[in-house]
């Protein structure tokens, strides 16, 4: 078992006490110092600093008593943001219906990006309408040719 599904199933208690959803695990290195982020959101896919605090104190007494990670690091709890990256198949269905930013492996119709509402998901491919200038188009999209994908927001 990896670190991150470790600490995932170490955690799993306080999300389901709480009623939230576990975003994402991951490690970084930010200036010279690692850091866990535990990315958290509620049913309505928001979350607040007073949260993040509290579930950030809960978290803490958890993986303090844990020999594999007694080494120095920054534990940060936090939202996974207005634009999170989609990294699952699950967070690309779960953002239908909502404005995205697909990057493309491969360019389609001469586009190398796309900015659109997300109106198509299944196993193979995505479906994006988006603006041509005044020209409402669509763009079916390949799983596989998605480069990156994440939430944008529409000004």
């Amino acid at each position: 078992m990896s670190d991150t599904e470790k600490i995932k199933q170490l955690i799993s208690p306080v999300i389901s006490e709480l009623s939230l959803k576990l975003y994402d695990v991951e490690w970084t290195i930010e200036s010279k110092q690692k850091m866990l982020r535990i990315s958290i959101t509620d049913q309505f896919d928001m979350i607040d600093l007073d949260m993040c605090s509290l579930v950030s104190e809960k978290f803490s007494s958890i993986l303090d008593q844990q020999p594999d990670l007694d080494f120095p690091y920054i534990l940060e709890v936090c939202s996974p943001g207005a634009e999170r990256e989609l990294k699952k198949h699950d967070d690309i269905l779960a953002a239908l219906d909502q404005y995205v930013y697909v990057k493309l492996k491969e360019p389609k119709q001469g586009l190398s990006e796309v900015i659109g509402f997300l109106k198509e998901v299944n196993d193979d491919h995505i479906c994006i309408s988006y603006k041509d200038k005044t020209r409402d188009k669509t763009l079916n999209i390949q799983i596989n040719n998605i480069a990156f994908i994440r939430l944008a927001i529409k000004f």
